[in-house]
Parts: C-alpha cells; sequence; structure tokens
C-alpha cells in the first residue's frame, strides 16, 4: 500500500482527540505540497494572526499546548515569545514530540501557570497577545459549567490582557464556538473590555482524525482593526469574505457570573432535577442512616449551609488571585482545615471564650468578604499573597467553628445536631446552583443569612 505522510502527532485525553502537533515549517510543506492543498499556507489558521501584526517582536501566547502557536511565532521571526500552559504534561509532550520543535528555541520562554494568574505577573508590552484553544471548548452546553477555563473569558480578563498590549498592538482569540450565542457573547465581552468592536471571522478547520472545528477569530486592538489592514491581497479578502457581524446582545461573563457556557441566567433543569432527587434522597433516609430522631436541630443544620456556601464561593474567589490549578485548590482547602484546627485548639486553650466575641468575629469577617475587593491582594507576591488571602477568605471559619465547638458540647442529642449539620452542608452545596442566577458574589450574603439564623437558634445552655 501507498505509504502514510506523517504531518505529526495526535494527543488524546480518554480516547478523544485533545491536540495536535503538526509540522507547518517551510521545509516540510515545500517538501510535500499534497498534503497542503485546496487552501494557501498564509491562509492557515497559524499563520493568519501574523497578517495583522506582521512586525511583532514580543508576543504573548496562553494556552501554548503542543506548541503549534510557539512554533507558527518563530517561522514569522518573533524575537521574544512568552508562552503561557497550565499543564506540564502537555508542554513536556510538545518540548518532546513537536517535529518544529518550538519550546527548545532561545527565542521561547515556557511559564506553567494558569493563564488568568499569569496576567497579574507578566511584564508587558507586548507586540501580539493569541489566545489559543484554551482547555476543553467542549460542547457549549450548561452541563460543562465547571469553570476550568471560564475566568480566563471574562471582561475583567481582557482587560488585565488589554495593560499589556503595546500601543499599537493587537489581541486575537481563536475559540472552537459551537454555539452562535457563545460568538455573540465573546463579541460582547471584547467590545466591553476595549469599548469598541472587534473584526470577526470564522474558519472551518479540518484537521485528520480530530475531524471539523468551527473556529471563531476575534481581533482587536486599542484601535478598531479592520480586514484592511491585511497586506495580501487574497487573504484580505478571504478574511473579509468569512466575516461575520454578531449583534453582541447575549449577556457578558464577568468575574462575578462566570458562566461562559450557560445561555442566560438562569439553574438549568439538569441541576434542578439532580438537586431535588439528592434532597429527597436525603430527607428520606437521613434520619435513619444518621441517627436522627425528631425534628431537625436548625442550628447546627444552618451552621451546616452556611460552610458548605462559604467553602464554594472561596474556592471560586481564590481563582481570581491564583489561578485555577489543582494546587491552588488544594492550598485553599487547606486553609480551611486550618482554621478548623485553629479554633479546635483555641476552645480547647479558651473553653470559656464568650459567646460575644465569637459572634462579633463571624459577623465582622463576613461583612469583610462582602465588602473587600480581591485586587487588594494582588499588590502582594508569592507566600504572603497566599497566606494573607487565603486567611482572609477562610477567616469566618474559624470563628463558625469556634461556636460549633461549644454549642456541641451542650447539645443534648449529638446524633441529632450532627445529622442536622450534615444535611445542612449538603443542602449548602445544592444552593450553589443559585450563582447561576444571582453570581457568585452574592453567595456571601446567604453566607451571612444562614449564620444569623444559626445564632438565633442557639442551644438554650449556649444563650445561657
Amino acid at each position: 500500500g501507498t505509504e502514510q505522510l506523517q504531518l505529526g502527532y495526535l494527543v488524546q485525553v480518554n480516547g478523544t482527540a485533545y491536540q495536535v502537533a503538526l509540522d507547518l515549517s517551510d521545509r516540510f510543506v515545500s517538501a510535500h505540497p499534497e498534503a497542503f492543498t485546496g487552501k494557501q499556507m498564509d491562509q492557515n489558521h497559524y499563520n493568519i494572526p501574523f497578517s495583522f501584526k506582521p512586525d511583532a517582536h514580543r508576543i504573548l501566547i496562553v494556552g501554548a499546548g503542543t506548541g503549534n502557536n510557539a512554533a507558527a511565532a518563530l517561522r514569522h521571526g518573533v524575537e521574544e515569545v512568552d508562552c503561557a500552559e497550565i499543564d506540564p504534561e502537555i508542554y513536556a509532550l510538545g518540548r518532546k514530540l513537536h517535529p518544529e520543535q518550538p519550546y527548545n528555541s532561545p527565542r521561547v520562554r515556557m511559564i506553567v501557570n494558569d493563564a488568568r494568574a499569569y496576567f497579574k505577573q507578566a511584564n508587558g508590552p507586548y507586540d501580539l497577545i493569541w489566545f489559543g484553544w484554551l482547555d476543553a471548548h467542549t460542547l457549549g452546553s450548561s452541563y460543562n459549567n465547571m469553570r476550568l477555563d471560564h475566568y480566563v473569558y471574562t471582561v475583567e480578563s481582557f482587560r488585565e490582557a488589554r495593560k499589556l498590549l503595546a500601543t499599537n498592538g493587537v489581541l486575537i482569540v481563536n475559540f472552537a464556538a459551537q454555539r452562535t450565542w457563545i460568538t455573540d457573547r465573546l463579541f460582547n465581552v471584547l467590545r466591553q473590555a476595549f469599548g469598541h468592536d472587534p473584526l470577526v471571522y470564522s474558519e472551518d478547520l479540518v484537521m485528520e482524525k480530530v475531524g471539523w472545528i468551527p473556529t471563531v477569530t476575534f481581533v482587536i486592538g486599542e484601535h478598531e482593526v479592520t480586514p484592511a489592514v491585511i497586506q495580501n491581497v487574497a487573504l484580505r479578502a478571504y478574511v473579509s469574505s468569512a466575516q461575520l457581524h454578531p449583534p453582541g446582545t447575549s449577556r457578558p461573563t464577568t468575574d462575578d457570573w462566570p458562566y461562559l457556557y450557560l445561555k442566560q441566567a438562569e439553574i438549568p433543569k439538569l441541576h434542578l432535577i439532580v438537586s431535588a432527587l439528592i434532597l429527597v434522597a436525603a430527607l428520606a433516609v437521613g434520619r435513619r442512616m444518621l441517627g436522627m430522631k425528631g425534628r431537625s436541630d436548625w442550628h447546627f443544620f444552618a451552621l451546616g449551609v452556611a460552610f458548605l456556601l462559604l467553602e464554594v464561593q472561596t474556592v471560586s474567589r481564590a481563582t481570581l488571585l491564583f489561578g485555577m490549578t489543582w494546587i491552588v485548590n488544594a492550598i485553599v482547602i487547606s486553609a480551611v482545615l486550618v482554621m478548623i484546627l485553629l479554633s479546635n485548639l483555641v476552645a480547647w486553650r479558651w473553653p470559656r471564650l464568650p459567646q460575644g466575641t465569637m459572634v462579633t468575629g463571624l459577623a465582622i469577617t463576613v461583612a469583610l468578604l462582602a465588602l473587600v475587593p480581591l485586587d487588594w491582594f494582588n499588590t502582594l507576591t508569592g507566600a504572603t499573597k497566599l497566606i494573607a488571602a487565603s486567611a482572609f477568605l477562610t477567616a469566618p471559619v474559624f470563628f463558625a467553628g469556634l461556636i460549633f465547638i461549644q454549642s456541641f458540647a451542650v447539645c443534648p442529642d449529638k446524633a441529632r445536631a450532627l445529622g442536622s449539620n450534615l444535611i445542612g452542608a449538603l443542602v449548602g452545596g445544592l444552593l450553589e446552583s443559585l450563582s447561576f442566577v444571582t453570581g457568585i458574589r452574592s453567595l456571601v450574603v446567604l453566607v451571612g443569612l444562614f449564620y444569623w439564623i444559626a445564632i438565633r437558634c442557639r442551644p438554650a445552655a449556649v444563650r445561657r
């Protein structure tokens, strides 16, 4: 049979095509023109961005993947290429296997970090900032609201990127938008971030073993960008023919409402159905399984609700400071556990600590969460920032822990108290879905409300 030509490498995750590392070098393309028929190479997805900024000397690539974007930058003579990639294994595969070996070039500097976190550390200016295909870009469905990459595609994120652009710099966003309203949303997000409309055009990429990728590209700068800036006449005509004109009416994603794949502010039906089933099951078996007798203990129930709501919004808000990585999440959750241990230590050392002190501390720390902007912590760096921000976000857990310990010590029916607390935690986890409608910051108000209920329902012995 005919020997197959290897164009590069395919990266699969759990059997699903995830990325490709392509050889688009001039040498390879010239040697195998039959593999690149049907489209001029200047119309290639990885080459077009440099027609908008042909004199780019320093660029930033976020979502650098296995190296296709970096390889394109090197082919176009870019002198400094900063690459941000969140996954060290993807970077390692690109460094080892990419046919053009871009990550071994002295002109390329690799940063293994979350894109949003790197914006806070980067030193501009950049002539070009290029958003590759960050994360999975899966079906564009509300079922995919895991927020893995959502904070990269918010108004605040693009404003941070804008600050890193040179005076005549250009920002380019590639996105596999499989819903027209997602294209419209990103159009509106960029409009909000820059104050004018981006240039939008579509590309239908077909990659072997990956399939059809409906890619939309957004181009924007300090000044409005049009196809007229492209010097190549044929390429200018190609982009013009593919140009889109979204209305920009979709709700823009923000740091408070980062739900990229949620068409509008509503709780998806699947979340409602699953939440109802979980709640019914918990109520049906909770009393028997958790040893509860009689009515629930509303004091411990409210403490459980508030604790889970607080933990959820803490992890979400910490993402804005440190990025979306598993290490950061582990540190934040560890901070919650440290606060719980500290409350046990203080309760052991000072068992008669006045209730007024605990309640006042809880009220103050919850109020500060609602009122103090997290941007203040961006003035700090390194371990100082991590410790200070983690302590600030989890401080209410310390005071709530003291209240729990003192109440549990005098509670006559500890099985009922613990069961109520666990069911409350379950309800708190379910109530997190309200942020789909109200935004994440509003969860702090719910936290305060349930802590207020908990204080009102304290055991009689504690009140005395």
